[in-house]
């Protein structure tokens, strides 16, 4: 069964030629696939559901939950996709449901934008979340480029809607799990805002990372000040010393990138650089010359001017002489 004559190959049904590419001696047969997917190109739809469908039970069977070598898989998703391509027209949302969250989960994992190119725009918003569904089930299978492609063409499919906008959705929370997805994780705050107008990341915070909330920051000005200012840093707080460092850096990048050489607002002001400071004191005790001079010459400098007795008090006096010029 190493090879296979195209003449068995016509004279098989779908089913069969499902059954033998699941034969391990084809795992990695390129030359035997191929012949069976210019079979499956003649079949229509129903063939074509037929074959996925019973590609799916054999490799059950086998408990086999990767299958071949990358090159096999691709062409296999390539030509079902090509295949489905002409039928997408008349998909409703459990036609989506059936292909992306079962019948083709084997083969996503190798999903890239030559591929995503056979998937419409021109869906309804109940398809589309049926196939975000399931793309996020396979987010920790694709590769860092995959992602960056399926979340692309996520994108793109509410630039092309009228309205430019992802569908709407009761709240933020909503609108990331059935729009997007852990895709998020590559939005900037600003395209998130541009693909819905109402969003809140302040409503997500669990689902932004450390640079989508310094972008979010210095994009809102925090409008409201007490209540998002003590959502962002009881997060930062639960997080990883570093991610304070990696925020302020970031905060700072986007202030710049924005043009903010002060910040005006003194009560947002106030207000960060009491929560930055009541982080960063249990550090301070351990801070060389250089960690004075960074964080006091560069990162805190926008901040600064709303130092007062209060959060003077949160500074060591015991540090070198060195340390306290430089600060």
């Amino acid at each position: 069964m190493s090879t296979l004559k195209p003449e068995i190959i016509e004279i098989l049904n779908f089913r069969q030629l499902a059954e033998i590419t699941m034969f391990p001696p084809l795992h990695n047969n390129t030359d035997a696939i191929f012949k069976i997917l210019q079979r499956i190109k003649k079949g229509n739809y129903i063939d074509t559901l037929t074959y996925m469908s019973n590609f799916n039970i054999y490799a059950k069977q086998k408990n086999l939950t990767t299958l071949m070598n990358t090159e096999v898989k691709y062409s296999l998703l390539d030509s079902i996709l090509r295949q489905l391509s002409s039928d997408f027209s008349w998909f409703t949302k459990i036609t989506w449901k059936n292909w992306f969250q079962n019948q083709l989960v084997l083969l996503l994992p190798n999903v890239n934008q030559t591929l995503l190119n056979y998937l419409p725009t021109a869906i309804d918003c109940d398809s589309f979340q049926a196939l975000v569904k399931g793309m996020d089930n396979i987010y920790e299978k694709l590769s860092d480029t995959s992602k960056e492609d399926v979340y692309n063409y996520l994108k793109k499919y509410g630039q092309a809607n009228s309205s430019g906008l992802l569908c709407d959705a009761q709240n933020s929370t909503l609108w990331v799990i059935n729009n997007l997805g852990r895709y998020i994780s590559l939005a900037t705050y600003e395209e998130l805002v541009n693909l819905n107008r109402n969003f809140n990341g302040f409503e997500v915070l669990d689902f932004l990372n450390i640079q989508q909330i310094a972008e979010m920051t210095v994009f809102t000005q925090l409008h409201n000040v007490s209540a998002n200012m003590s959502l962002i840093f009881t997060k930062l707080k639960e997080s990883p010393s570093k991610d304070l460092e990696r925020y302020i850096l970031l905060f700072n990048n986007f202030a710049q990138q924005r043009g903010l050489i002060t910040l005006k607002n003194a009560t947002v002001r106030d207000a960060m650089l009491g929560a930055i400071l009541n982080l960063l004191s249990p550090e301070l005790i351990y801070f060389n010359y250089s960690d004075w001079k960074e964080w006091f010459q560069s990162r805190l400098t926008l901040f600064l001017p709303s130092m007062n007795k209060t959060f003077l008090k949160l500074l060591p006096f015991n540090i070198t002489c060195e340390a306290y010029q430089s600060m």
